[in-house]
């Protein structure tokens, strides 16, 4: 409507040798008038949609699926993080030297920290791609919608 408005304005007020009124016809309100191309483009963005909710679904749950990996890399970790040096060149003093605890119980403090960042990583994580699910699920009904209407139409 709105377009239909823009150009009798263009028509009526502007010179035909100054702007080529076939022109803005052809390419500038075509998108507008032309509800096929408008459809084959929400196609695609629906199965892009699709897509993306399948990765999602897959893609869940981390660090239950990779729980032995995640295991093994903390325990890699609370066991040599003790010895690392800080500063220049490990001129630095070591977590060792710094507490008064024996390597072991460093080892078990650390893996114990360690474990409680993946499990708040793993509740943030699953909140985050439970929001994205959400959205995406509520884009796919939209243009579920927008189909089904669409074909009432018989565009």
């Amino acid at each position: 409507m709105y377009a239909q408005k823009i150009y009798s304005l263009l028509e009526v007020h502007l010179p035909f040798h100054l702007i080529k009124i076939e022109f803005y016809k052809k390419y500038l309100f075509s998108s507008l008038y032309n509800v096929k191309d408008m459809s084959f483009f929400r196609e695609k963005e629906l199965e892009a949609v699709q897509r993306k909710i399948a990765v999602n679904l897959q893609e869940r749950h981390y660090f239950i699926r990779n729980k032995w990996k995640v295991l093994v890399i903390g325990l890699f970790v609370s066991l040599t993080s003790p010895f690392y040096h800080t500063g220049y060149k490990g001129s630095g003093t070591s977590a060792l030297a710094l507490s008064d605890l024996p390597y072991y119980q460093l080892v078990i403090c650390i893996f114990i920290g360690y474990c409680s960042v993946a499990i708040i990583a793993h509740f943030i994580f699953a909140w985050q791609d439970q929001r994205a699910y959400k959205r995406l699920k509520n884009r796919e009904q939209e243009l579920l919608r927008w189909k089904e209407v669409s074909k009432e139409l018989n565009y």
